[in-house]
Formats: C-alpha cells, sequence, structure tokens
C-alpha cells in the first residue's frame, strides 16, 4: 500500500514538474530582451514600423513590464513616421490586458505546480524513504511518455501549419477577437508578427525539450543506480 502512494505522489508530482518546466521555458524566452532585439533585427521590425531603434526597445521594455505586471498602464508615446503619437491603441492596449492576465495566471500556476511537486515528493520520501528515488524515477518516465506524446503532436502541427496553431491558440486562451489586430494601423501586430512568434514557439519547444529529455536521462540512470544497489529494498 506504501508503495502504491509513492507512486501515486510521485506520478502527481512529476506531471506538476513537467507543467512548470514548459511555463519556466515560455518565460525565459517570452521576456529576453536580447531575443526580441535579434528578432526585431531579422524582420526589420524598426523600419516595417517608422520607429527608431531606440524608441522601439523603450517601448518593448513598457510593453514587457506591463505584462510581467511590474508595470501600470499601456499609455505611451513615440514618434512614429515622423509623428508623435500614442504607441497603442485602445484595441490593442485591451488585448495586451488579455495577454496579462494569460501570462499572470500562467505565473500563478506555474508557482502552484513547483509548490505542489515539492510537496509530493518530499511525501514520498517520508513515506517509503530509500524506495522513493526507485519509484519517483520510474513514475517520472512513465509520466513524460504523456507528455512527449503530447509535445510532439503540438510541435508537429506548428511545424506543418504555423498560421493554424497560432489560430487555434488564441481560440483556445482568448474568449474575443480583440488578437485579430491590422498590420495597416497597428503597431502591436507589427512589432511581432507570425514569423515572430513562429520563432520564439521553436526556442520555447527547444528549450523545454532539452531540460526535459536531460531530467528523462537523470531518471533513467538513477533508476538503474538505486536498482543495483538495492535502494529501498524491504521499504
Amino acid at each position: 500500500m506504501k508503495s502504491f502512494f509513492t507512486a501515486l505522489a510521485c506520478a502527481a508530482g512529476s506531471a506538476l514538474l513537467i507543467t512548470a518546466l514548459l511555463i519556466i521555458s515560455i518565460e525565459i524566452f517570452a521576456f529576453d530582451r536580447a531575443f526580441f532585439a535579434s528578432e526585431y533585427e531579422k524582420i526589420g521590425v524598426a523600419r516595417r514600423i517608422g520607429m527608431s531603434g531606440d524608441a522601439l526597445a523603450e517601448v518593448t521594455d513598457n510593453l514587457l513590464d506591463y505584462t510581467s505586471g511590474n508595470r501600470d498602464s499601456l499609455d505611451m508615446k513615440a514618434v512614429i513616421n515622423g509623428e508623435y503619437r500614442e504607441v497603442f491603441d485602445s484595441r490593442e492596449k485591451e488585448h495586451m490586458k488579455d495577454v496579462r492576465e494569460l501570462y499572470l495566471s500562467a505565473a500563478g500556476v506555474r508557482t502552484f505546480c513547483l509548490a505542489g511537486a515539492a510537496a509530493l515528493f518530499a511525501a514520498a520520501f517520508i513515506i517509503s524513504r530509500g524506495a522513493a528515488l526507485r519509484i519517483l524515477c520510474g513514475s517520472f518516465l512513465s509520466v513524460s511518455g504523456v507528455f512527449v506524446l503530447a509535445t510532439a503532436l503540438l510541435a508537429a502541427y506548428a511545424a506543418v501549419d504555423f498560421s493554424g496553431f497560432w489560430v487555434s491558440f488564441h481560440r483556445v486562451f482568448f474568449t474575443n477577437d480583440l488578437w485579430q489586430l491590422d498590420p495597416n494601423t497597428e503597431v502591436l501586430i507589427n512589432m511581432v508578427p507570425e514569423r515572430f512568434f513562429s520563432d520564439l514557439v521553436r526556442n520555447i519547444i527547444i528549450c523545454f525539450v532539452s531540460v526535459f529529455a536531460a531530467l528523462n536521462v537523470a531518471a533513467f540512470w538513477l533508476r538503474r543506480a538505486s536498482g543495483r544497489s538495492g535502494t529501498g529494498r524491504g521499504a
């Protein structure tokens, strides 16, 4: 019975940990100023908007600060095509309010998942002591199979039809059409066009898969090592 509850706690903790790792992978690149600058240069964002590079960098800083909850509003002005004007219109601001709420919710989920995983793993070690490491590694490898399948399907979808993938993402996470912006009149869609998000999603997947694979390799070898050393016998 102890082994059953330990395996259950380890499986649930593994699912929470992997979910947290995915959110952390998103955060790493979604708020990476260097990544934004690299993409801006590659796509030619400043030129297509009609804004100086310095002004674009300042707007980006303000945008990311707002999204992360470190700025109260998106009210800001800059010179765009020779005119000193408000950068974002009301529709863009309303959409970014939704994005901010989505991110802050995800950050809350990340914190909950990390705390939950730590608590469940601690409980597993209290219940089964020496056997917990072997059970944890086995549970992590088993749960990983589900995430591998889900990640592979999403990555394949994004690779084959990123436009369809991106539209589906917005329809799942947003309840309005504010994300459908006009590139002829609105700045936000020109700052972060579909090509930008295609590169962003690629980097997120690479980061997540790299860490995920490393953890699976570690779990595999730790499980083998604990089995050879007889860890947990009689627990």
